[in-house]
C-alpha cells in the first residue's frame, strides 16, 4: 500500500485511497479475516488507516458463510468499510434471494463515513433497478 501511495503521490500530487476487496479462497475472504487484518493493520501501520479501508463483496461473504453471514458479518469494524459491492450473484438483488440485506443496509446506513457503493452486475441495462434496490433499502434506514 505504501508503495502504491508514494508512486501516486509523487506522478500526482495526492494521496490514493487503497481499497482491499474480501474474495472467495483468498487469504481475506470473511468478517473474522477483516476483523484480524484491519486490527493488524491499525496496530502496525496506524499512518495508512486514513487511505485504506474495506471494500466488502456482500455475496462473496455470503457464499463464504452461508448460514453464519451475520455473524461472520457483523465482525466487521465499521471503521474499516469504505465501500460495497451489491448484487446476487453478479444480477439484481432481492429482498428474498437467501442474503440478509435488511441488516446489511442497516449497518451501511449507519455508517459516518463516506462509501462507495458499486452495483456489481453483468448488464449495464440493469443497473438502474440495483440503484433503485439500493436506495429503497437506504430509505428503510435513514
Amino acid at each position: 500500500m505504501t508503495a502504491i501511495q508514494e508512486r501516486y503521490e509523487e506522478a500526482f500530487h495526492s494521496i490514493p485511497e487503497v481499497l482491499l476487496e474480501n474474495r472467495t479462497g483468498q487469504f481475506i475472504s470473511d468478517g473474522e479475516d477483516i476483523s484480524r487484518f484491519w486490527e493488524y493493520v491499525k496496530q502496525k501501520n496506524p499512518e495508512l488507516i486514513d487511505n485504506f479501508g474495506i471494500v466488502l463483496d456482500v455475496q462473496q461473504l455470503f457464499t463464504v458463510t452461508k448460514q453464519d453471514f451475520l455473524h461472520s458479518f457483523y465482525q466487521i469494524p465499521s471503521e474499516c468499510l469504505k465501500g460495497f459491492h451489491i448484487h446476487r450473484l453478479y444480477k439484481p438483488p432481492k429482498i428474498d434471494d437467501g442474503i440478509p440485506w435488511k441488516e446489511v443496509f442497516e449497518k451501511i446506513a449507519g455508517l459516518s463515513q463516506d462509501i462507495i457503493i458499486n452495483p456489481e452486475i453483468h448488464h449495464t441495462n440493469k443497473v438502474p433497478g440495483v440503484i433503485q434496490f439500493c436506495e429503497e433499502m437506504l430509505n428503510k434506514n435513514p
